[in-house]
């Protein structure tokens, strides 16, 4: 079992910013992972077979109690190809650009954090996917 202990940025009701832990793990003998973390004595755990799957879900969920994440998988511009998804955990994803194939340089981790990404609910960043898509034709 592989753990990682990550400091991540969330924004509630759009101005009060903080830092939690959130705790990653790659469990043993399954193709899940899960994400852990407390916001507001509040406790948060998810679960799927990628960690962006599962990011998707931690990201659905505080957008119905108005909380962002700021991390790179939140950015309206990041997204990893099935081939980051399927043959890893999702942990890299990468920031798309309209118009251009992606690069390895633009691989990113998907809990770090760029604050020049603009942060975006995740029909915002499935949009922008799908325009990514189109605009490469």
């Amino acid at each position: 079992m592989e753990i990682e202990k990550r400091k991540i940025k969330f924004k509630i009701n759009k101005d009060r910013i903080f830092e939690c832990e959130m705790t990653l793990t790659e469990l043993d003998d399954t193709d899940l992972v899960d994400i852990k973390f407390v916001i507001d004595n509040q406790n948060f755990h998810f679960m799927n077979h990628d960690y962006f799957s599962t990011l998707v879900e931690v990201r659905r969920k505080l957008e119905t109690m108005n909380i962002r994440i700021y991390c790179n998988g939140a950015a309206r511009s990041v997204y990893p190809s099935n081939m980051q998804r399927s043959m890893g955990t999702g942990r890299t994803a990468y920031q798309l650009y309209l118009g251009e194939q992606v690069k390895s340089k633009d691989r990113v981790d998907i809990f770090d954090c760029d604050n020049h990404l603009e942060f975006a609910t995740v029909d915002e960043q499935e949009k922008f996917y799908r325009d990514w898509i189109s605009s490469l034709t």
